[in-house]
């Protein structure tokens, strides 16, 4: 695997979105951690999805979402789950996301 500077100098629009989720009280609490699992608990990552996206309000590509979830609770997440969050949040008769090319969504 090669390094990559792409997430050590984010664009100003992801710079944007982490200073606004850093200003909001539910960031403040941190994460839900399982002390036994030491894993992030129930719905956090996608909470975290959730908010990201609805700051953001525009198309965003899932890793450019994992990153600004990673940032703002402080803990890694697995792409799938990032990618888990979306495509199910996007289906269904009441969707939370709107796929708008393959790997990009924007909140519903």
């Amino acid at each position: 695997m090669h390094s990559s500077g792409h997430y050590s100098n984010p664009p100003d629009a992801l710079e944007t979105v982490l200073g606004a989720l850093k200003e909001r009280a539910s960031w403040r609490r941190g994460p839900q951690m399982s002390p036994s699992l030491r894993r992030l608990g129930n719905g956090v990552v996608l909470r975290a999805v959730i908010d990201v996206m609805a700051i953001q309000e525009r198309p965003m590509a899932t890793a450019e979402v994992r990153a600004a979830v990673e940032l703002c609770l402080g803990h890694p997440v697995s792409p799938e789950s990032v990618n888990s969050c979306l495509s199910t949040g996007a289906r269904g008769s009441a969707p939370r996301f709107r796929r708008v090319a393959r790997g990009r969504y924007v909140i519903a």
